[in-house]
């Protein structure tokens, strides 16, 4: 029962690093690790990067001119 415990142990470990190294090259290569696009991005057409959505967008932009003036949150 040790035996297996470690031996499952191990496979935790390197499944952790492949995905963490997954995670990395995709970054490098400016892609997304997120299915989820934060307000006023989309994923593009191949779903592999954001892009600037056309309705929520400028939305965004006002949000972040007025805090940038000083209204705050």
């Amino acid at each position: 029962m040790i035996l297996h415990a470690a031996l499952a142990q191990k496979e935790r470990k390197q499944t952790a690093g492949r995905v963490k190294l997954t995670q990395i090259m995709k970054a490098k290569e400016g892609k997304t690790n997120s299915p989820n696009p934060a307000y006023g991005y989309m994923l593009s057409e191949d779903g592999q990067h954001y892009v600037k959505n056309p309705g929520t967008y400028p939305v965004l932009r006002f949000i972040i001119e007025k805090y940038i003036e000083g209204w705050g949150q």
